[in-house]
């Protein structure tokens, strides 16, 4: 069965940890080449998924995207910065000071407030911790997700395979048309190239001898 390299398989699944899509597009290419984009907190799954699309496919320019579930489902509890926040602090005051802001706020509580508003904005100040165990769980259902991708990928290049042989038996037909056409003519050509061979052979003839000058030249 001829399979083409080309073609396209999208999966769409819900599971207990959100909902995952995976597209896979390929094209020809000489080798394979597995090239993957996946959401930042996603990114350690990233050399597995190349992996499980590798032992699938052998040839061709592989281009796999995954969107899936908010950050925030990996996340097992909030983790502070404290360096990063102790230093936007100074930061902070100090922008206070180069700008002459000092007298700006009589009240203490305030200007505490807004300082930890600022310091609270700043990014990476509090992140969240992600959890090992629910990457791993999460990763069962996006494998999940990339072979129901993998098999539509194979039902897409499997049609354009079917249409690539059909074309390709279109082709060699009108190729043996164009042959049988050329052996029914072959007789008439051979009268007809022998014709014109004495016909030229007779130019060379001047007096009943040939003339060496009009040979060499057409030679």
């Amino acid at each position: 069965m001829i399979v083409s390299m080309t073609g396209f398989g999208r999966s769409e699944l819900r599971s207990a940890r959100g909902f995952i899509r995976v597209e896979i597009k390929t094209t020809n290419h000489k080798f394979l080449e597995v090239s993957s984009r996946v959401p930042n907190h996603l990114a350690e799954l990233e050399d597995t998924l190349r992996k499980t699309v590798s032992k699938q496919l052998r040839r061709g320019k592989v281009n796999v995207f995954v969107s899936g579930p908010d950050p925030a489902v990996f996340s097992s509890r909030l983790f502070l910065n404290e360096p990063l926040a102790k230093e936007v602090f100074h930061k902070v005051r100090r922008l206070k000071h180069v700008l002459k802001l000092g007298e700006v706020s009589a009240n203490p509580v305030a200007e505490r407030a807004l300082f930890l508003k600022e310091v609270l904005h700043y990014p990476d100040v509090l992140v969240k911790d992600t959890s090992a165990v629910k990457s791993t769980l999460f990763f069962k259902d996006l494998e999940k997700a990339v072979t129901q991708a993998l098999f539509k990928l194979g039902q897409s290049r499997a049609r354009e395979g079917r249409a690539l042989k059909r074309d390709l038996e279109r082709r060699v037909s009108e190729i043996r048309r164009s042959l049988k056409r050329v052996e029914r003519r072959l007789p008439a050509l051979s009268r007809e190239y022998r014709k014109a061979l004495r016909q030229k052979a007779g130019e060379f003839l001047k007096d009943g001898e040939i003339d060496r000058d009009r040979l060499t030249l057409e030679v």
